[in-house]
């Protein structure tokens, strides 16, 4: 990523020839080793899209620029490969890709004329004793076609798994074709590549696992079939060592198939045919019946091998005859799942293996985490999971039998002698209590005289016989169990071989779909089992021994049991063994005195109960929501959010689903009461804030909970809808204001904060798949208009005069000057965003969601610094100034939304208008710097519009001078284009690089060939320079895509990521010719561009509006409803004259603006029609006056 193209690529782009000797270039490869480990060693993985790291990477680029300088063309290949392959196994996918992986297929290793260029042709001395052939050239280029493959895969899982952008989706369908096409020339090349093939089938097998999950399985089903057919056909990877690996993508590509059909089955309706089916219909069919064709032809494929090998003289080794068992039992789960007949025959084997005698009882099988074993399990069990998973309908109702009877088997075993264990157990306690009251009798008479001693001692029996004293016990004392079978030991070492936790916690997240619970509930009980003897043990259990792994294993296990529980409970299913296993002597001991307890406690309860007694249909379910509650705050995160992901969500749903219903049943509007009224004539106002109750306090406690535990959940499974976690924490950031003190309000701000976070990405996500939909369409510089409206939040308003009226700025206009202004035709522009309903609702959201968090800001800060807000303070702290002001930065709306809260908490009626009036301030400026964006963006648009249609005409019918440069040459490129602007990135699009003229007249005009974006923080007081390359996507050169001789424009766009979120930046391009040299420096600067998302205005103006009518400023609620009400309302000049019934108001010659109604979201109405209350409340006091 260096600014200008080295040495070494001009002399490959001329076609030089030069000559290293061998010592040089292992000199220079020894350092490229050291210093690129080094530097990789700086850097994280969770640092590869971060603005801090830059410079590391930047230091890797320039490591790779050097190699490229200093060693032949071969050796830098191959050595970039290889340090592409180590930057990818750490992490750092972005620069595998950008330094290494496309700085190697750059080269052109297998394109045309590669035969025959000399780069490919080193001398002996340059080839350091070993020819470059045509086969190491394929091996490079397909090494990191497969690599540049892998690292978008890796982008789409660290960003975007759920493929929810267009963009991801795109990229997932290029990966896949990019690994066959790496197939189909590994295979023509030589069969030696086959490891080669082996890889790129398993990148097409990963590409598609994330397409077909999202539903877009048609994007890569050619490139797995391919795959599959290629991994049959090669000759060394049809061996039976790869049986397994090839049926990964049998299954894969069946997935795919099914995804397919369901695709096609929920497309939209059309007429049937004459067989009365629709043509989704029939692709659906079509669809399951290509998986189930595709999956036989798999089938005869591993027939047809078997053949072969019979026809081999030498005898058949256990180790492929075990592969070939496997494929056999993989297979048949395969077909299990499809077909009902099949899944009878799967069951039918199933059970016939567990009628094989066992003889693995006496393996050390003992580990709670043990997996070791499980190769050595039945063939069919092995792969019963894997059938569940996919199963459905009639052969998942005959699978589902079939797991109920395999885990019985197993479970009974378990339980039976975990029984035994503990009556053995308890027999040995009672033999030792006895033992120890002997001796302890045995003690005190020793303490008697002599004489009665002796006497004792003679008339005490041998001990052959039995003592008559002792009689009585012994015939009371339990008998020692008898030994168990050895069937149910057999049974119980099948169960610790077949049951792992891996398995385990697979088993339980499969069954609780079953309609039947019993296989549920008995891996439940068996799974609190072993947690239960591990914690008794104190770390070792009656079938494992102490370990780490162990320890891990119990954790992983007890998080799921708890989950999996918890969320059946939540779908209001009894649990069978839900509860841990006690042991039954313990519990009959205390049945009298937990009887006893238990009725004093219910006593006790219904005497203090009896005014307030719950609904007793209600107990259940806030039980459940306990239990939820507990599960959740407990839960492992990594178990959360990837084995129990669905369980998660559930919980998660179901909580939040309670806690609404609980504060629907209240007002969920606070208020504030104050003693003061509008003209603010009561200066010794209270300044109390009062709430008013949101929710019962009897269910306060119980409704934070369920808030907190669908905070951490939504958190651990990463649910993708930002407005239903914002949702969430707002409200819980409302109840915990409530609460008061200072570790309810540090709550409080952090549910906000985290709720401006959630929206951020919402909206993150919405601009980039916008932004993505605009580069991928053809004629990206048409589609370009649309950017500037979607950019948008609500609308552009501008106000223009077209009549000389005592006011300069619209905005400031006053009541009565607005309807004058009316009456002299004031001009009314209204530019709607083009955003869906949904980005509407959500941008209303996202600025309630940063006022809350500025008003609790200042709360939870006064109230940590010892102020008391609730009676107000003269002048904010100045850390709360310099925190608030850290926190906004270049966003004027955050700026705007921190004053006008900050007019809550101030005593002073002078500050608080101050304040309010700097809030006001701070929103027209915020406006005038969207409308000036929305116009910069319209212009660019249109200056790229018209150069291309420009660059499309004939060259005799432009305009030219002397010089022949054209008449619209300019002698640095333009600003770039602002395509789309994140909390984090902003994305570009070059300008046209084809006007460009030279510095000097009567000089040919530069081609330019390569161009950097180049970004400083707008703030720093200076323009864009060659070396402000700070920030991913800055740079780096980049060529200048062409097609036919015309620049493409959708391949040229640029996104910079690692912005500080609400810093406002300038960007440049600077434009480079063939031999690396700068174009007349760089280019013009565009506006600032603010890292952040546009507010709507309505909003923010309405809530200035409401906190000035509270605090009584009633100069700044004028001006704030009076805006809001220009943009909502309009002077109707052919209003009847005023009746007798109708005072003189200019309220009535006033109405509605449909055209804004219309294209305006429920929330901008809502807070309109607040606004338009202040307003008349205003109006109304005015009036009062006079």
């Amino acid at each position: 990523h260096g600014n200008a193209i080295p040495r070494g690529a001009r002399r490959e782009a001329l076609g030089a020839r030069y000559r290293v000797t061998m010592g040089e270039v292992a000199t220079a490869l020894a350092a490229f080793d050291d210093a690129f480990g080094r530097t990789l060693g700086a850097l994280r993985a969770s640092d590869v899209s971060e603005g801090s790291a830059w410079p590391t990477q930047k230091r890797a680029s320039s490591l790779v620029l050097d190699l490229r300088r200093d060693v032949p063309p071969h050796v830098a290949a191959a050595k970039l490969v290889a340090a592409g392959e180590l930057a990818l196994s750490r992490g750092q996918w972005a620069l595998a890709q950008t330094s290494c992986f496309a700085q190697v297929l750059a080269l052109g290793l297998v394109r045309a004329g590669a035969e025959t260029d000399p780069r490919w042709h080193p001398s002996e001395a340059d080839a350091k004793g070993s020819p470059f052939t045509k086969l190491d050239r394929v091996a490079l280029h397909v090494r990191a076609v497969l690599g540049n493959a892998r690292c978008e895969l890796t982008r789409v899982r660290e960003r975007d798994a759920g493929v929810k952008l267009t963009s991801t989706r795109n990229a997932l369908r290029a990966a896949a074709n990019d690994a066959r096409d790496a197939v189909k020339l590994a295979m023509e090349t030589h069969e030696s590549l086959y490891w080669l093939v082996r890889n790129a089938t398993g990148v097409v097998r990963d590409a598609s696992a994330l397409s077909t999950a999202a539903g877009y399985g048609a994007d890569v089903i050619h490139a797995l079939v391919f795959a599959v057919r290629a991994l049959e056909s090669h000759a060394l990877l049809a061996t039976p060592r790869h049986l397994a690996f090839r049926l990964s993508l049998v299954a894969a590509t069946v997935k795919c198939f099914d995804d397919c059909a369901a695709a096609a089955a929920s497309g939209s309706g059309e007429p049937a045919d004459e067989t009365g089916e629709t043509s989704e219909t029939s692709n659906s069919i079509l669809g399951r019946a290509a998986g189930d064709a595709f999956l036989q032809s798999a089938k005869a494929s591993i027939e047809d091998l078997k053949t072969l090998e019979a026809m081999d003289a030498t005898p058949m080794d256990d180790e492929r005859r075990r592969f070939y068992a496997d494929a056999d039992a993989r297979l048949a789960a395969m077909e299990a799942a499809r077909d009902p007949a099949a899944a009878a025959a799967f069951a039918e084997a199933l059970s016939a293996e567990e009628s094989v005698p066992d003889d693995s009882g006496t393996r050390d099988a003992s580990s709670l985490s043990s997996s070791s074993h499980t190769s050595s399990s039945s063939s069919k069990s092995r792969w019963l999971l894997e059938a569940l998973a996919s199963a459905s309908g009639a052969a998942l109702e005959t699978l589902a039998g079939a797991v109920k009877d395999w885990v019985a088997t197993r479970t009974d075993a378990a339980f039976a002698v975990h029984r035994h264990a503990r009556a053995v157990a308890a027999f040995e306690a009672e033999a030792e209590a006895r033992r120890a009251e002997a001796e302890e009798a045995e003690g005190d008479g020793a303490r008697d005289d002599t004489e009665t001693t002796e006497l004792a001692t003679a008339e005490e029996p041998s001990p052959e016989e039995p003592s008559p004293e002792g009689s009585g016990d012994a015939e009371d004392a339990a008998p020692l169990p008898a030994p168990l079978p050895p069937a149910v030991v057999a049974a119980h070492a099948r169960a610790l071989r077949d049951l792992p936790v891996a398995t385990h916690a697979r088993l339980l997240k499969q069954t609780r779909s079953f309609a039947d619970g019993a296989a549920f509930g008995a891996l439940v009980r068996y799974a609190n089992l072993r947690l239960d003897a591990w914690n008794e043990d104190g770390g070792s259990t009656v079938e494992t021994a102490a370990s780490a792994e162990d320890a891990a294993a119990a954790t992983t296990l007890r998080s799921v049991v708890d989950l999996l529980v918890a969320a059946h409970v939540a779908e209001g299913k009894a649990v069978e063994g839900g509860e841990r296993e006690r042991v039954e002597d313990e519990r009959r001991t205390n049945d009298d005195e937990d009887a006893d307890g238990d009725a004093d406690g219910d006593a006790n309860e219904a005497e203090d109960g009896d005014e307030d007694k719950p609904d007793p249909l209600n107990a259940p379910v806030e039980s459940a929501i306990a239990r939820v509650c507990l599960a959740l705050e407990s839960a492992d995160a990594d178990v959360a959010a990837r084995l129990c992901a669905d369980a998660t969500r559930e919980c998660g749903f179901f909580v939040r689903r309670f806690a609404l219903e609980k504060l629907e049943a209240f007002s969920n509007v606070s208020s504030l009461h104050k003693s003061s009224n509008v003209n603010g004539e009561n200066k010794q106002r209270e300044r109390v804030t009062r709430y008013r109750p949101i929710v019962d306090p009897e269910d306060e406690p119980l409704t934070v909970s369920a808030l907190r535990a669908a905070r951490r959940a939504f958190e651990l499974v990463d649910v993708a809808d930002g407005a239903l976690r914002a949702c969430v924490l707002l409200r819980l950031a409302d109840l915990l204001e409530r609460r008061g003190g200072d570790e309810n309000l540090r709550d409080a701000l952090s549910a906000a904060e985290s709720a401006v976070a959630a929206l951020d990405t919402e909206r993150d996500a919405s601009v980039s798949n916008a932004v993505g939909e605009w580069i991928d369409a053809k004629e990206t510089l048409f589609a370009s208009g649309k950017v500037a409206h979607g950019n948008l939040a609500e609308a552009v308003w501008d106000f223009r005069e077209t009549t000389g009226t005592t006011k300069t700025n619209p905005s400031e206009l006053t009541e009565r000057a607005f309807v004058r202004a009316s009456s002299d035709d004031l001009a009314f522009a209204f530019t709607p965003a083009a955003v869906s309903e949904t980005a509407k609702r959500t941008a209303c959201l996202h600025a309630d969601a940063v006022t809350k968090a500025a008003h609790l800001r200042c709360l939870a800060r006064l109230n940590a610094m010892g102020v008391d807000a609730t009676r107000g303070i003269q002048t904010l702290p100045a850390e709360l100034r310099e925190e608030t002001s850290a926190s906004a930065r270049d966003n004027k709306w955050e700026a705007a939304a921190a004053k006008t809260e900050s007019a809550l908490f101030l005593s002073r009626a002078s500050a608080r208008m101050t304040a309010l009036r700097e809030a006001a301030d701070l929103m027209e400026e915020a406006e005038r710097g969207e409308r000036e964006a929305f116009r910069v963006t319209l212009e660019g648009a249109k200056a790229l519009r018209d150069a291309k249609v420009a660059s499309d005409e004939s060259a005799n019918e432009k305009e030219k001078d002397d010089a022949g440069n054209t008449s619209v040459s300019r002698l640095v490129p333009d600003a770039p284009l602002v395509l789309g602007a994140t909390s984090g990135s902003v994305t570009l699009l070059p300008p046209d690089f084809s006007r460009l003229r030279h510095a000097l007249r009567q000089r040919a005009a530069p081609v330019a060939t390569h161009f950097a974006v180049v970004c400083v923080p707008f703030g720093a007081g200076f323009a864009p320079g060659v070396r402000n390359d700070g920030f991913p996507g800055t740079g780096g050169l980049r060529e200048i895509k062409t097609e036919n001789g015309k620049e493409k424009d959708s391949r040229n766009a640029v996104t910079v990521s690692g912005l500080r979120r609400n810093v406002a930046y300038a960007f440049a391009v600077v434009a480079f010719d063939a031999a690396g040299a700068v174009i007349n420096g760089v280019g013009e600067a565009t506006k600032p561009v603010l890292a952040a998302h546009a507010m709507p205005a309505t909003c923010m103006w309405s809530r200035l509006a409401t906190v000035a009518s509270r605090v009584g400023c009633r100069e700044i609620a004028e001006r704030a409803s009076s805006t809001v009400r220009r943009r909502f309302c309009v002077v109707d000049k052919h209003a009847k004259p005023e009746s007798s019934c109708l005072p003189r108001n200019p309220v009535t010659s006033q109405r509605l603006r449909r055209e804004v109604l219309n294209v305006s979201s429920p929330a901008t109405l809502r807070a309109a029609s607040r606004a338009m209350l202040v307003s008349a409340e205003a109006a109304a006091a005015a009036r009062s006056r006079q």
